[in-house]
């Protein structure tokens, strides 16, 4: 099966309007989110093959949609990696994300390595004590204020994200 990346979006609040892209040589008119998505993920990773639900599918045959929405299982479980884009950020929210990198790392390792300082560090893991410990810097209000904006984006209210993410083997957000 030939390699490909799947994309995990929010339509958006008006599917109705659209933007025009070129698609193998053809003009396709997609959703303001999705143009915004593509143009946002394109050149973050080398992408040569791409699978979007609103382009591969056909979107006005009903029938195609219901076979298709049975396979999405398939479609991201067998895809190379899943681009997540939860919406366009800011200073701030790039700091959170960086943020929650650090402390993803951090866990991780220490979930590697169970001694009793590490159960100690997961049994109290956001403490400001045990943050400084390790070596993580405080949280300032300023991250979770951004990390409020950041879940609360729309695509954190999507059902379909549990199966994108749960079936990625590689997920980038």
């Amino acid at each position: 099966a030939p390699e490909y990346t799947a994309f995990s979006y929010v339509w958006g609040r008006d599917p109705l309007t659209s933007e025009k892209i070129i698609c193998d040589g053809k003009s396709l008119a997609i959703t303001p989110h999705l143009h915004e998505t593509i143009h946002h993920l394109h050149g973050l990773v080398p992408i040569i093959k791409v699978w979007i639900d609103a382009i591969c599918i056909n979107q006005a045959d009903l029938a195609e949609r219901a076979v298709q929405t049975r396979r999405m299982n398939s479609v991201y479980g067998s895809a190379q990696e899943v681009l997540a884009w939860l919406g366009k950020g800011d200073d701030n929210s790039d700091r959170a994300m960086d943020r929650i990198e650090d402390i993803n790392q951090k866990l991780t390792l220490i979930l590697q390595d169970n001694t009793p300082e590490n159960k100690a560090f997961i049994d109290n893991w956001l403490g400001k004590d045990t943050l400084s410990s390790t070596g993580l810097q405080e949280i300032d209000d300023t991250i979770w204020h951004a990390l409020g904006q950041i879940y609360s984006q729309p695509w954190f209210t999507r059902l379909w994200v549990l199966q994108e993410v749960a079936l990625a083997k590689q997920i980038v957000v």
